[in-house]
């Protein structure tokens, strides 16, 4: 090997459903625990999922429709039953006024964007039970199953692809519910000399 070759890296997490404005569906993601610290600044409303980032806007959450803002709600999956997502009758309820938000951390801590990773076709992913993270509950090379937009939803969410092998339901429920991971990102190494 040449001395611009990559190691292997194993990466310690969680996995995440991944979803995006625009995206027309979601992706299977990991979150490395490298880039996870302790929330002091994200907040939303628990009456009406109105997002607030105090490291952008100290004194007040920007009105809604402001510019630029990137995210306006942020819907705790906890806190909406997976149901309600199923057969599509989640509504976000209507908007505060100005004074009368219920803001609260949106979790203990907050992710940076730079340890997310979407998983891609030779990824190896081993997922762990929520419940005694000693136990393996599946391990394997990714094989992704690609869709074309708004094709293939799994539990009423647009995916754009899924594992090959496992049960739809099964897997996105791993994803949904954040189980604990371990990933090792495929990278080709340059073996020639």
């Amino acid at each position: 090997m040449n001395k611009d070759s990559e190691s292997l890296e194993l990466l310690s997490g969680f996995l995440r459903f991944y979803s995006e404005t625009g995206t027309e569906g979601g992706y299977w993601a990991f979150q490395d625990r490298r880039f996870i610290k302790e929330n002091t600044t994200k907040f939303y409303c628990k009456k009406c999922y109105k997002y607030w980032d105090k490291d952008k806007y100290p004194d007040a959450p920007p009105p809604i429709g402001s510019r630029p803002v990137q995210v306006e709600l942020a819907v705790p999956l906890n806190e909406v039953p997976l149901e309600s997502i199923k057969n599509k009758t989640f509504k976000a309820p209507p908007m505060c006024q100005p004074n009368e938000h219920d803001f609260q951390l949106i979790g203990e801590t907050s992710e940076s964007f730079d340890g997310h990773h979407i998983l891609k076709n030779n990824d190896w992913l081993s997922i762990y039970s929520k419940d005694n993270p000693a136990i393996m509950v599946w391990s394997g090379i990714i094989r992704l199953k690609k869709y074309p937009p708004f094709t293939e939803n799994i539990l009423g969410l647009w995916v754009h692809s899924d594992q090959i092998g496992v049960e739809e339901e099964t897997w996105a429920k791993w994803f949904l519910e954040e189980y604990p991971a371990t990933l090792v990102p495929y990278k080709k190494i340059n073996a020639s000399n």
